[in-house]
């Protein structure tokens, strides 16, 4: 099963890769627990595996601050149960401290990734075109 996330659905693709369609998997997009966001762009730009706690990091491109002219990318962490009736499940979400000046110029993928020496785990994020501003923080 392989899950991709859209930038314009509060929904989560869950495609069924050829290993799994001989075990009568079924292609299915999941809906946002939230359903009033349903007919919302989620500005949804990765989701990334997170193999320590079984769940998955979905960011968000950017979302409005209360702030005028200023972004920040927004990050869920959910659990996804295809047998529950409500397959996903938001566990946190944590607006990241990085200030972006356009709604369409924020997080365009990330990962997770745990370094074998150390065992420490990171949430790396890109930053579209890389213009992500150093005295931003």
């Amino acid at each position: 099963m392989i899950f991709v996330v859209f930038d314009n659905s509060y929904h989560i693709g869950a495609f069924c890769t050829p290993f799994g369609q001989s075990f009568n998997c079924t292609d299915q997009l999941l809906a946002w627990p939230n359903v009033s966001l349903a007919m919302k762009n989620s500005q949804f730009e990765g989701i990334t595996y997170n193999s320590i706690s079984d769940t998955y990091f979905v960011a968000q491109e950017t979302i409005e601050t209360e702030m005028k002219d200023v972004f920040r990318a927004n990050v869920f962490e959910i659990r996804i149960i295809l047998t529950d009736s409500t397959p996903i499940r938001v566990l946190e979400s944590c607006i990241i401290n990085w200030n972006f000046s356009t709604d369409n110029k924020g997080i365009e993928g990330l990962e997770f990734v745990t370094h074998q020496s150390s065992g420490r785990s990171y949430l790396l994020a890109l930053c579209e075109v890389n213009e992500c501003d150093p005295k931003s923080t």
